[in-house]
């Protein structure tokens, strides 16, 4: 079974306290260790969101279907653009998805593993879009999108009995 990464990364058009109260809410219905499979927007990544004004496609179509949606894209874009928010451990961002008309969570690795720890998840693994797996010291800026696998982590009262 392949996951497919749009249809994971649900997560990331909640806003900061939306994503927390997602978080804590999967936490109370999965099962002592069990599973969370999450992808999100890689904040290394932000500096190379295109800009509504990128052409896109290879040949004189496709540059024309994108010429024909400029308008489109700039007037989403100016829309969108003041609801964007940038913290320190994270950034709600305006990208090409849905035409420039969508806000998304973009968060680094690291930031994302604390995140998981303060909602009671324990990071497993990290992973890029080809597989591979993302260390602490990895930033990986050219990757749009980072996959998670993380377990909830027993609490106190359901530590089994010794």
């Amino acid at each position: 079974m392949s996951l497919d990464p749009r249809r994971i990364d649900v997560l990331d058009v909640l806003d900061d306290q939306e994503r927390r109260n997602a978080l804590d809410a999967i936490g109370r219905v999965l099962t002592p260790d069990g599973l969370l499979l999450m992808s999100s927007h890689n904040r290394a990544f932000a500096p190379r969101i295109a800009s509504p004004w990128h052409l896109r496609g290879k040949g004189r179509r496709a540059r024309l279907r994108s010429l024909n949606r400029l308008p489109r894209w700039w007037w989403n874009r100016q829309r969108v653009l003041p609801f964007e928010v940038s913290e320190q451990s994270y950034a709600v961002l305006n990208d090409i998805s849905q035409d420039f008309a969508a806000l998304h969570y973009y968060i680094t690795r690291n930031a994302q593993e604390r995140q998981l720890a303060e909602h009671g998840f324990e990071l497993l693994e990290c992973l890029d879009l080809d597989g591979r797996p993302v260390g602490p010291e990895d930033e990986m800026a050219d990757c749009a999108e980072l996959h998670y696998v993380a377990r909830r982590a027993r609490t106190m009262l359901e530590e089994p009995a010794a």
